[in-house]
């Protein structure tokens, strides 16, 4: 069960309960089961829209707090003036493209980079067989290659894998 269909459930028993008291106080036993079924339609519209709106909380609250803590390094690069920037940049630096930077932000799933560029740079996950399980400290200079870009949170995503250019072939391993 999804946090939408839990609000409602929630808003629909609460409704339902509110509905059947005051119908009771009103009209006896007969209003009870008129208010606790009026309470229940009543109650299953809103849950879905709080539930809604706490999800939508979650989810900005992180990325909110992640450009908070990248602000001071890389300036407001989210921002609509700086669309064009993102654009020219991912024309300039092609996928599989070898980069350096500096760790700036450290979080539990990976790190963020500095790698010269105006906007973040993410490595998702801290992968390679040869690295340690755990990021890079803080100011640490790590290798990556481009992976992709990410749009919606204008982040280059980088891996710490060795890629091929795109139409390049690979030597197999034997």
């Amino acid at each position: 069960m999804n946090l939408i269909e839990c609000s409602s459930l929630a808003g629909a028993l609460a409704g339902s309960c509110v509905g059947g008291v005051f119908g009771y106080q009103w009209a006896g036993v007969l209003g009870a089961g008129a208010g606790a079924v009026g309470g229940l339609v009543l109650g299953l519209f809103p849950g879905p829209l709080i539930g809604g709106g706490l999800f939508w909380v979650v989810l900005t609250q992180e990325r909110w707090s992640r450009r908070k803590r990248l602000r001071p390094r890389l300036g407001r690069y989210w921002t609509r003036d700086r669309a064009q920037a993102w654009v020219d940049l991912k024309e300039r630096l092609p996928v599989a493209t070898a980069v350096q930077g500096t760790v700036i932000l450290r979080e539990s799933f990976g790190c963020h980079l500095d790698i010269g560029v105006a906007f973040p740079a993410r490595i998702d996950s801290w992968n390679h067989p040869h690295d340690d399980p755990d990021p890079p400290p803080l100011d640490a200079r790590v290798e990556a290659t481009v992976r992709s870009f990410d749009d919606e949170n204008r982040e280059v995503v980088l891996t710490r894998k060795e890629q091929a250019p795109p139409g390049e072939k690979r030597p197999s391993a034997r």
